[in-house]
C-alpha cells in the first residue's frame, strides 16, 4: 500500500531535517501512536512520555529509512520497540486502567442489561497483543482496515481476520457458552 505524495514529501522533508515536516508528521500520527502504546502498556499516564520517546527516536533514525511510503509500518515498529522496552523495565503485564465509565456507575436499578463500556474495556485489555492493537485501531481511533494495515505491514484481509477473531473472543468473554457463529 502507498503513502500518501503529501505524507511521502513530508517524510522526505523530515530526513532532511526539516522540523516544520517534523512536527506536521508527529501531529499527523500522534494519536494513533497513543493508542498502539495504550494497547501495549495499558497506561495512559505513561503515554506521553513514550510518545516523545518514539518521535525522539524516529528523528535519531529516519535517515536510515529508505522508503518514505513505508512510514507508518515503520513508526509502528518504533512503537513497538519503545513499549516492549518499557514493559520489560517495568517487569509487568499490560494493566488496566480505570476509565470514567467504571467510576462514575450509575445505580444497579438504573444500569441496562448489556455490558458496560468498562468490562468491554476489560476483556480487550486482556486479548493477545495483536487482537487488542486492532481493536484499538478501529474501535477507539476510528482507522480504517487500509490505513492500519499500512501501520501494521499486514493485508487488509489480515485486518479482517484478527478484528474477527478478536469479535468471537469477546462475544465469547461476554457471553460464555453462547457461539453465534
Amino acid at each position: 500500500m502507498s503513502t500518501d505524495p503529501r505524507e511521502a514529501d513530508l517524510v522526505r522533508r523530515f530526513q532532511e531535517g526539516d522540523l516544520e515536516a517534523a512536527d506536521a508528521l508527529a501531529r499527523k500520527y500522534t494519536r494513533v501512536t497513543v493508542g498502539l502504546i495504550y494497547s501495549s502498556i495499558g497506561a495512559v499516564q505513561e503515554s506521553d512520555d513514550l510518545v516523545q520517546e518514539v518521535f525522539l527516536e524516529a528523528q535519531k533514525s529516519v535517515k536510515r529509512l529508505r522508503d518514505p511510503a513505508r512510514f507508518p509500518s515503520w513508526l509502528y515498529k518504533i512503537t513497538r520497540r519503545v513499549c516492549n522496552r518499557w514493559v520489560r523495565e517495568h517487569r509487568r503485564a499490560p494493566q488496566h486502567l480505570e476509565t470514567p465509565e467504571e467510576v462514575e456507575q450509575p445505580p444497579e436499578s438504573e444500569q441496562s442489561a448489556g455490558p458496560t463500556p468498562g468490562e468491554i474495556r476489560r476483556i480487550v485489555d486482556r486479548m493477545p497483543q495483536a487482537l487488542r492493537e486492532v481493536v484499538y485501531m478501529r474501535y477507539f481511533d476510528s482507522l480504517s482496515y487500509e490505513r492500519m494495515a499500512a501501520l501494521l505491514g499486514i493485508s487488509p484481509s489480515a485486518i479482517n481476520a484478527r478484528l474477527m477473531k478478536a469479535r468471537k473472543l469477546l462475544r465469547s468473554r461476554l457471553a460464555p457458552g453462547i457461539d453465534r457463529d
